[in-house]
């Protein structure tokens, strides 16, 4: 299974009290007890880095000011397989390019 690592490049340090649980996608693998791995597959462009309009809530705010700033930092996916098939797991991240 493929699915988004976070729903935003790297926060700043402490910003992650504010956008909640950013993390979420990785959590069902977890409490589940499938076997899962993170590989970074690409970088954001400097054109990305403020794309998507914000509110005024703190987690809009903060993830406003981490898109700001956020060119060239690495965008990963988490890979996931059934349980005891950590193998998949392993053979798949092996096989996503290296980032340069």
């Amino acid at each position: 299974m493929l699915s988004p690592a976070t729903a935003l490049p790297a926060v700043k340090h402490g910003a992650t009290v504010e956008t909640g649980v950013m993390g979420s996608y990785t959590c069902l693998y977890n409490v589940l007890g499938w076997p899962a791995g993170v590989v970074p597959v690409t970088r954001v462009r400097p054109d990305e880095e403020t794309a998507t309009p914000r509110g005024k809530d703190v987690a809009e705010v903060t993830a406003a000011a981490t898109e700001k700033g956020s060119a060239h930092l690495p965008i990963a996916v988490q890979l996931a397989a059934p349980p005891w098939r950590e193998d998949l797991v392993l053979a798949l991240m092996a096989a996503f390019p290296g980032l340069a």
